[in-house]
């Protein structure tokens, strides 16, 4: 048997390291699969060689399909750029599914490279490639600091319950702010919070102006 054939048996390389990545496909593998997709007549015989370079051809007209590298290391991951798949090392490098190249990678591991594993499933199946980004927690997305001028807007819109699906009359919105002024944040003026106010609300509010009947 062709020790270059998809069907040779060989221990993974994946195998004898501890990289862990559930989200991902690692492209040797996802070349194997896309040739069962693609050309399942010629499976056996195609080469490795062919199947990483059909796979790479995949990821430079499929750009919305994420390919990643995982530093084997540090376990950070990182985008795999089209200028490194058009380059004459990519090909040798999906074959063995990581690279070692000092220059391109942290000189402390290897990088191992991986398709993203829905994204590729959805693909096999002809469906669209949904890209899924992943939930954060409300305390991963605010910022660890807030400005007080900010803060005291916060505290304005969740009192008086300002809402994308309502009008609120400005007027409402400055008697509010000059009510419940903080002595933090100074001496108060006018300018200010009506600044404050216009921001308050919707941008489709301020085409009214400041008429009686908002």
């Amino acid at each position: 048997m062709d020790r270059n054939s998809l069907e040779y048996p060989r221990k993974t390389k994946l195998q004898q390291t501890q990289v862990i990545c559930p989200d991902g496909l690692w492209v040797p593998q996802a070349a194997i699969e896309l040739v069962q997709k693609e050309q399942p007549e010629k499976w056996g015989k195609q080469t490795q060689f062919d199947a990483a370079r059909r796979l790479i051809n995949l990821l430079l007209t499929t750009p919305e399909l994420e390919a990643f590298s995982i530093n084997s290391y540090f376990g950070s991951k990182k985008p795999i750029e089209q200028d490194y798949l058009r380059s004459k090392n990519s090909i040798p490098d999906f074959v063995k599914g990581y690279s070692r190249r000092e220059s391109e990678y942290d000189r402390t591991a290897s990088a191992y490279f991986f398709v993203n594993k829905s994204q590729f499933e959805d693909f096999l199946a002809d469906r669209p490639i949904v890209d899924t980004p992943e939930i954060q927690e409300l305390d991963d997305i605010l910022p660890s600091y807030i400005p007080p001028y900010m803060q005291f807007m916060l505290e304005a819109s969740a009192v008086l319950e300002l809402s994308s699906e309502k009008r609120t009359d400005k007027k409402v919105i400055v008697n509010w702010l000059e009510q419940n002024w903080p002595d933090g944040l100074g001496e108060k003026s006018g300018r200010m919070i009506d600044l404050m106010a216009t921001f308050l609300r919707r941008p489709e509010d301020k085409k009214g102006g400041n008429t009686p009947w908002e």
